[in-house]
């Protein structure tokens, strides 16, 4: 069976290798990496792995039929890099046919029976992969950080409201509850004390991007505005948590493919709509912003509407909060361990199962981390990842 793994970055690269190097070296597939990078090309280069650079491969002419495919599909790809804003729209563009004349003439010449992906919804170049992959019948497999520690999300359709848990149902599935009850009663005892973001923390050495500046990166002025403004950038000041009753909303980042692809209230809207219902049931206004949000003038906004912005442990929040605000924050799935009052303005997994009974909710969240989510650390190579990983593998 013909494995193909696209590792655009060196950190996919290495996320990728870890997963080829425990579970699939010794198996039947017929592995090939193809990345965009000279740092991931390198790095799996040095581990004898069947890899290609993107650049390497000459771009073919589409056919009519490839061209009106792509065509219709580029704005809904283009989408989330357009809000960030890096790059131009005509950049956006060039880079958007670049990688599909190139993906195209390499599918084209060899089979796929597989064709692993991460995310495939967030930014443009690997929502490209996700397009050619789905032209040629790729047994597409999607892969994503999971919400809870040491996990991952592994998925055929996609991820979040792209993926197939829109359609299961986590109520049906068999749960230790018992078993369940005595894990939430340790987890949250530890997540109360710290609550650490990952995404958040994630660098890169400075060599890899001094390697990688090509095409896909903003200009060498672009990262000089960008590093002389980090000095001039107001530090956010933190208000105390009241003692009084609040509404919590968590901040999603503004640029997150979670709010612009899945839903249809924005960022400001949402923070217009839990600030009118805070004042409405004379609750304080809580906001935590996302320790990766680089916009200030959103947090400015939430202030501006009342709202007091706190840094608080994220689960005390949680516990304390007495109705919760989100657009479709993973904080909203981990509000379920609470079973406080919760509205969700965009699309959520987790959305129709608001209604439950706690026992319900409870069950909910058992069989996600449990049987949904697989074992493996997209940071970690030490965390051995399963091997029930292979079940959506041709």
């Amino acid at each position: 069976m013909k494995t193909v793994i696209f590792a655009p970055t060196f950190l996919r690269s290495k996320f990728f290798f870890n997963l080829y190097n425990q579970i699939l070296q010794n198996k039947k597939y017929e592995v090939i990496f193809i990345t965009i990078k000279q740092s991931a090309f390198n790095f799996l280069k040095s581990k004898g792995v069947n890899v290609i650079n993107l650049k390497h491969i000459s771009e073919v002419e589409l056919n009519e039929d490839q061209r009106n495919f792509f065509q219709k599909r580029m704005e809904q790809a283009l989408l989330v890099d357009k809000k960030i804003g890096i790059l131009s729209e005509k950049k956006l563009i060039s880079n958007y046919w670049y990688l599909v004349k190139r993906l195209v003439n390499f599918f084209q010449k060899n089979e796929c029976d597989n064709f692993l992906i991460f995310n495939g919804s967030a930014q443009y170049i690997e929502f490209v992969a996700k397009l050619v992959g789905q032209y040629f019948n790729c047994n597409n497999i999607f892969f994503e950080i999971g919400n809870f520690p040491d996990k991952i999300f592994v998925d055929k359709k996609g991820v979040n409201a792209d993926s197939s848990l829109m359609e299961l149902d986590l109520r049906n599935f068999p749960c230790d509850l018992n078993s369940f009850l005595k894990f939430k009663e340790n987890y949250l005892f530890h997540k109360e004390q710290d609550h650490f973001v990952p995404q958040a923390k994630v660098k890169v050495n400075n060599f890899y991007k001094i390697l990688d500046h090509d095409r896909f990166e903003p200009s060498v002025f672009f990262r000089g505005w960008n590093f002389l403004k980090k000095f001039k950038k107001e530090q956010i000041v933190f208000d105390y948590l009241p003692d009084e009753k609040f509404l919590f909303f968590p901040l999603q980042v503004s640029y997150d493919s979670q709010v612009l692809r899945f839903s249809d209230v924005s960022l400001l809207e949402a923070i217009d709509i839990a600030s009118d219902e805070a004042k409405k049931k004379d609750l304080m206004f809580v906001v935590k912003p996302h320790p990766a949000e680089l916009n200030h003038s959103i947090i400015n906004y939430a202030r501006k509407k009342g709202a007091l912005i706190v840094n608080t442990n994220t689960y005390q929040l949680l516990k304390k909060a007495s109705k919760i605000y989100t657009i479709n924050s993973t904080v909203g799935l981990e509000s379920f361990f609470y079973n406080k009052p919760l509205t969700i303005l965009g699309k959520a997994f987790y959305k129709k199962y608001l209604n439950d009974s706690y026992e319900n909710k409870l069950k909910v969240l058992c069989n996600y981390m449990n049987n949904i989510l697989l074992n493996g650390n997209y940071f970690d190579e030490k965390v051995k990842i399963d091997k029930k990983i292979l079940k959506f593998f041709k």
